[in-house]
């Protein structure tokens, strides 16, 4: 798959129709009503009803003048389609949006049912020209009554009861009528499926992993770099294996690292310069702070703390296409006049898609919130890759940087990620354990992971997660799946740290939570406040620059959500599209809550208690 054609990354596509302008008065409404009412027929029909359970919308083709028979390909294309239009971002309705999310979740399944194992439709199997998922000629779509077949088993039987010559029997080789297929029915496949991981779709990874282990998926991938049209990836692939790493990239200048210079320390027991006389609840601008030390935080990417210095970290920031700069710096945040400092300078035996590059040090990756100083190893520490410079590739290794020294451990000094693409996410501050986006639970004096949370809601996990240290609790909560896809919903729970249990947390109806719900924030920040009992969430994109929603824990799964009343008008600049992640957290010297809003901004400072 040549990368130009590519739908690769993890970016949030820009709202918009990307037919008119913005400020069109003639047809930009006409589109946006054409767009919602289209919506609302196929979830009307689709999902607000009970309908096949195969994502099969009605055929227009009638192959033997019937609608039993009819066409997966095509299928396929309007799945994409939706899947695309799930992706744009539409500047729709928040209803429509949400109904749009639904209907696409449940197109998806004429893919991902069509990928499964050989007890099912057998993956290998999975472009016929037509298929057949009712026993009917006249199954009935609209009302959804059908009849249809009771699961995939009996739709690959009738579907194949007249065995093609071209029928697959072998196990991890994809077969069809035409291979390899990159201008025809596995290349029609490929798009759908690609949005239905993208989306997060149920099954849907499992399913492309399918696909793209067999021994002959390489030979699509070299057809697509000829015909790239259908050569479609998710934008949050995780590779089946770890790829041949690619020749080294010629060498670049390095980075020289910036003069140390002494800095001036605050006054006894007292405030830094910059912070001093302010008042509580106002935002505060940390003058000379900008440039993120030249590390490529806008690119998805989190920072660290080092509570027993009070300084910011970022290592390995970068990744994707963005940045191979896997340079680590620091700024120590009591300082009267904090400046970046330069602890590592970048790689310069530079190569892709690998967990290291020539050199050993780890590649450059989106951070997202997976990096954290754990005092009780004396190290900063990178949990998990996802999102490699190169091709964005995901990896389970774990990293640590020796503050004392300026060096990174030895590859493989720390123990892997649990398998299935965690990072970590969270760190308890009181004993440095860090629990992954999967809750798995890593210990700094065992060095290993356990799985201790064994009862799951549906509330989906992702980031932000911040741990309450009064009732030694987790506290989940995201806006989908955190990332600006999946159910259009907001998904919280707590976690006891001690317990095996993930609980539903629900908030009572207020103004904050309907505005929470029309901003649904992506790649947010969240900490705990200790001091004020309560957690401080913070996206700050668009309008919401300079928002944060206070959540109020208590006994209960019934929760309260505020907005912070600011105490003047000032506001911080708004965050990218790639998120603020953890560089909104708290800072028990200082008492209040550190933004980095962007790594061109300076930073920003929010006094939460005297």
């Amino acid at each position: 798959m040549a990368d130009p054609q590519l739908r690769m990354g993890l970016a949030r596509p820009r709202p918009g129709l990307c037919v008119t302008p913005d400020d069109d008065t003639a047809l930009r409404s006409e589109f946006i009503a054409s767009v919602e009412a289209n919506i609302e027929h196929f979830h009307g029909r689709y999902v607000a009803q009970a309908n096949n359970p195969f994502g099969w919308i009605k055929p227009g083709e009638g192959y033997d003048d019937t609608i039993r028979i009819a066409a997966p390909w095509q299928q396929d294309f309007v799945t994409a389609a939706f899947g695309y239009s799930v992706s744009l971002g539409l500047p729709i309705a928040a209803t429509a949006s949400t109904k749009l999310s639904a209907f696409f979740a449940w197109k998806a399944k004429s893919v991902v049912g069509r990928l499964g194992t050989r007890d099912g439709f057998w993956y290998v199997n999975a472009v016929p020209y037509t298929m057949m998922i009712s026993p009917s000629n006249t199954p009935d779509y609209d009302t959804g009554t059908g009849p249809w077949y009771q699961n995939e088993k009996q739709v690959y039987d009738a579907t194949y009861a007249v065995v093609p010559e071209w029928q697959g029997t072998t196990e991890g080789v994809l077969a069809g009528q035409y291979m390899p297929g990159e201008t025809a029915l596995w290349g029609n496949l490929v798009p759908a499926i690609a949005y239905a991981v993208e989306h997060g779709v149920p099954g849907a990874q499992e399913a492309y992993n399918r696909v793209t282990s067999t021994s002959n998926w390489p030979e699509m991938i070299a057809a697509f770099n000829v015909n790239p049209v259908w050569g479609v990836k998710p934008a949050r692939y995780t590779a089946p294996t770890v790829p041949v790493v690619p020749p080294v990239v010629p060498p670049v200048a390095p980075t020289e690292p910036i003069p140390p210079t002494e800095p001036t320390p605050p006054p006894t027991g007292g405030d830094p310069t910059w912070l001093q006389g302010k008042p509580l609840n106002q935002w505060i601008e940390i003058p000379g702070t900008s440039g993120a030390g030249g590390a490529a935080v806008d690119a998805y990417n989190g920072i660290a703390y080092n509570e027993l210095t009070n300084e910011i970290l970022i290592a390995g920031a970068g990744g994707h296409m963005d940045s191979y700069d896997n340079r680590v710096v620091s700024l120590k945040l009591t300082d009267n006049a904090p400046v970046w400092r330069l602890r590592r300078a970048a790689s310069t035996q530079v190569r892709m898609d690998a967990p290291y590059y020539a050199d050993g040090k780890p590649i450059s990756r989106h951070l997202y919130s997976s990096m954290h100083f754990v005092p009780q190893v004396n190290r900063l520490m990178l949990f998990g890759v996802f999102g490699a410079y190169g091709n964005a590739y995901t990896f389970a290794t774990v990293d640590g940087f020796n503050l004392d020294t300026n060096t990174w451990d030895p590859a493989g000094t720390w123990a892997n990620m649990p398998a299935g693409g965690d990072l970590g996410a969270a760190k308890i501050r009181s004993t440095g354990e860090v629990f992954s986006t999967d809750l798995a639970r890593w210990s700094p004096q065992t060095k290993t992971w356990t799985r201790p949370i064994t009862t799951r809601t549906a509330d989906e996990v992702r980031f932000p997660i911040a741990h309450d240290s009064q009732r030694n609790q987790l506290f989940t909560l995201n806006w989908g799946d955190g990332q600006g896809y999946g159910a259009e919903a907001l998904q919280a729970s707590r976690i006891p740290v001690n317990g095996t249990q993930q609980i539903a947390v629900r908030f009572n109806a207020s103004t904050a939570l309907t505005t929470f719900a029309a901003e649904r924030p992506a790649y947010a920040g969240m900490d705990y406040d200790p001091v004020n009992d309560r957690f401080m969430f913070y996206c700050g994109q668009g309008a919401g620059a300079g928002r944060v929603y206070i959540v109020k824990p208590n006994a209960t799964n019934m929760w309260d959500m505020s907005i912070l009343a600011p105490t003047s008008t000032k506001r911080p600049p708004a965050t990218p599209g790639d998120g603020v992640h953890n560089r909104f957290r708290y800072i028990p010297a200082l008492r209040g809550f550190l933004l980095m809003p962007s790594g061109s901004s300076n930073l920003f400072f929010l006094r939460t208690s005297a």
